[in-house]
């Protein structure tokens, strides 16, 4: 059945073929314009991104929306939201960044991990505070060795904890 289909023309695979609709066009497509975002209502990775499927790729449509508003991406830099919004592509709220500079505009927004939500924290919230208290009411020299013994962690990190360094709770 599939052989007849192919060889009359019809079906998908004919229907396909030289009628690509162009990068451009698909992308507003898709596209609902607000006062602020223009967001994304297509596909959507896992991370809220919009796809785009075009020429068997699957493609970031916030990076297809810098790229014919502004010109040419490096393959090494991402393209960063001021708004923070995934679905947005708006290219007004689009900007180009290394790796380092969306790593610290994450930072400066507050949208990293942080305490015992970080993926490799090896205390929670409370163990830490248990700690502090510990070493405020009983120190005696010695105490920080034990404290890492006892939640196996270095010494170091006792003393980043109990200086307030790392795991800042507020």
């Amino acid at each position: 059945i599939r052989k007849k289909i192919s060889e009359s023309g019809k079906g998908r695979k004919a229907w396909n073929k030289g009628s690509v609709m162009p990068i451009e066009e698909r992308l507003w497509k898709f596209v609902h314009k607000t006062d602020n975002c223009w967001l994304w209502l297509g596909e959507k990775n896992q991370y809220g991104y919009g796809i785009i499927k075009f020429k068997k790729k699957h493609l970031k449509a916030h990076r297809i929306s810098y790229e014919l508003n502004k010109g040419k991406i490096e393959k090494s830099l991402f393209v960063c939201h001021s708004c923070d919004n995934p679905p947005c592509v708006n290219p007004s709220h689009l900007w180009l960044g290394n790796q380092s500079d969306n790593m610290k505009d994450k930072v400066r927004k507050g949208r990293h991990a942080k305490g015992e939500m970080c993926g490799n924290a090896k205390l929670t919230n409370s163990q830490v505070l248990e700690i502090r208290e510990i070493y405020k009411t009983d120190w005696y020299y010695g105490i920080q060795r034990k404290l890492a013994l006892l939640f196996k962690i270095s010494e170091g990190h006792i003393s980043d904890i109990v200086n307030n360094k790392k795991f800042i709770i507020k």
